[in-house]
């Protein structure tokens, strides 16, 4: 959840860099590295399931906040 949170921070405030850190890419590669053989993830939290560790690295991998905003700018113009 952690990744997905700094996703929509860094997509909402439009910045490419957190502390200099280039938040897309760092945490692109960690999410890519802690994939498991089938494809799913797994954080190991005792309170998360994989599907949800999951389902929040594809939001983050996808940057889905940007897809919401566009969304809300379609609506505005019309």
């Amino acid at each position: 959840y952690y990744l997905y949170a700094l996703e929509r921070a860094g997509m909402l405030l439009d910045v490419p860099t957190i502390a200099k850190h280039d938040w897309y890419a760092e945490g692109a590669a960690a999410i890519l590295d802690a994939q498991k053989a089938d494809g799913s993830w797994f954080g190991g939290a005792n309170r998360c399931k994989p599907t949800w560790d999951t389902c929040f690295a594809i939001l983050f991998l996808k940057k889905a906040t940007q897809r919401l905003e566009v969304a809300s700018e379609d609506r505005a113009r019309k």
